[in-house]
């Protein structure tokens, strides 16, 4: 200190010691409520920057340490918790000392920390956060997806070394039925402050090839409830919600239930339950699809033999009444040519006789009859022809009667489209048919069953 011009001047060092001599006189310790602006580690200590707002607005901020040997200690008792409770943006209630630095002025030293103050915030934040998804509709998301009956596609999101990663693989690569999968791995970390946006990110990443997979699958191991911070927030929530795909998690956590699990298209305890309904699902698609085809199979031999017996029966009852239509048009058509070939031989007997007398009286007349011989000659001639053309022509006639016959026989009838109509198993001709009649249509290949609906005789008009 020294005196100019009237004045007491000091140095800066000895203000800032009579500002430190006055800090160690009020240095406390004191319980302090902050948000936690910035965090950052280096040589083993933690440094934050403290602040208070109001209105959105900082109208506090301080420089504050947690030393390497405090950290230790806060980590080792507050395990998971820590990570949580101390991470920019979160609300911190701790005790404090108050220390001044000649060199780098006044600084927080943090001696304790009250864990149970920052849970519950923590509780409240996560409370905003499901109300949030709950008011957008969030939560229903997912429901309203459709899990493939074969989901066989698995995107995995998961840390690549974590236990129930390894689990969840087992479980699905030796199931007692050696169903396949294909499945891809988005590695991610699933703990710490960088594991919300690992997470994200990766869903973001799914979604962009969400073709190639059925359903995605989200796993972790097990580990303190504080360890699924990542899991309880309101970004991996609407991530989870927003996908396209069935999301399945399997966190690992037997009591509690995460934001990730509420949003989820369906949830499980571990990643072994996971594994398990993957497998089981795949089983009861297998196996439905055996009912089906034996099923298909006892109604297809079922069918087949009803249809066998139809067949013998309607062959039993209606092909008799076929071979007595035969053997009748048969025997019609034996005696017509009986008929006709006698009727030949009449006219042949008849003509020859003739012929028998002219020559008869040729031989008797005189010589100057013998100018007619050729005249009688062509006469023989022509009627000679006469009789060959008629017998061609009464041939030609029996070959078209035969012709007809065997049009007419029910067999060919029925393979060139057309069918027969019974009823009491005879062929309807004049019978009377009354309307409520059950007849009978016979084709090829099918027999039909009709009932009369109405009789209309042939060229009435209605």
């Amino acid at each position: 200190m020294t005196m100019k011009n009237g004045r007491i001047i000091f140095s800066l060092g000895q203000l800032n010691k009579s500002i430190q001599n006055h800090f160690t006189k009020v240095a406390g310790p004191y319980w302090i409520k902050a948000e936690v602006a910035q965090l950052t580690y280096s040589g083993g200590h933690a440094y934050l920057d403290l602040v208070e707002k109001k209105n959105n607005l900082i109208i506090a901020k301080s420089r504050a340490n947690i030393w390497a040997s405090e950290l230790d200690i806060f980590k080792h008792r507050l395990k998971g918790v820590f990570n949580e409770v101390v991470k920019e943006g979160s609300n911190v209630l701790i005790e404090a000392e108050v220390e001044f630095h000649m060199v780098y002025g006044m600084s927080i030293r943090i001696v304790d920390i009250d864990a149970s103050y920052s849970i519950g915030e923590l509780e409240r934040i996560r409370k905003e956060a499901i109300d949030k998804l709950v008011k957008e509709g969030a939560m229903d998301w997912q429901k309203e997806l459709s899990l493939p009956y074969v989901p066989q596609r698995l995107a995995i999101v998961s840390s690549k070394t974590a236990a129930g990663y390894e689990d969840f693989i087992h479980q699905l690569q030796n199931n007692k039925f050696n169903y396949h999968f294909d499945f891809k791995l988005f590695n991610s970390s699933v703990q710490g402050d960088n594991a919300v946006h690992s997470l994200v990110k990766q869903l973001k990443l799914i979604e962009l090839t969400s073709e190639e997979f059925d359903a995605v699958v989200i796993i972790r191991g097990g580990g303190a409830k504080t360890d699924l911070g990542a899991f309880d927030n309101y970004e991996i929530g609407k991530a989870i919600a927003a996908l396209s795909l069935p999301v399945l998690t399997g966190i690992g956590h037997e009591r509690d239930q995460t934001i990730a699990d509420m949003v989820a298209h369906q949830s499980f305890k571990t990643p072994t339950a996971v594994g398990a309904f993957l497998v089981e699902a795949l089983f009861t698609y297998d196996q439905n699809i055996t009912i089906s085809f034996d099923t298909i199979a006892e109604e297809i031999m079922y069918l087949v033999e009803e249809q066998k017996r139809d067949l013998r029966y309607y062959t039993t009852k209606t092909l008799p009444s076929f071979l007595t239509i035969i053997h009748q048009h048969s025997h019609q058509l034996d005696n017509k040519a009986y008929q006709f070939k006698n009727s030949f031989r009449g006219i042949i007997k008849k003509e020859t006789h003739q012929l028998e007398l002219v020559e008869a009286t040729y031989k008797g007349l005189p010589n100057q009859l013998l100018k007619q011989d050729f005249k009688l000659q062509q006469r023989l001639s022509s009627l000679k022809t006469s009789f060959k053309h008629y017998l061609q022509k009464e041939q030609h006639q029996l070959t078209i009667t035969a012709l007809k016959v065997d049009a007419k026989d029910p067999e060919k009838i029925l393979e060139k489209g057309y069918s027969m109509t019974t009823i009491n198993d005879k062929l309807i001709t004049n019978q009377k048919i009354e309307e409520g009649d059950s007849v009978k249509t016979i084709s090829q290949k099918v027999i039909i069953e009709s009932i009369v609906k109405k009789v209309t005789k042939k060229g009435r008009k209605e």
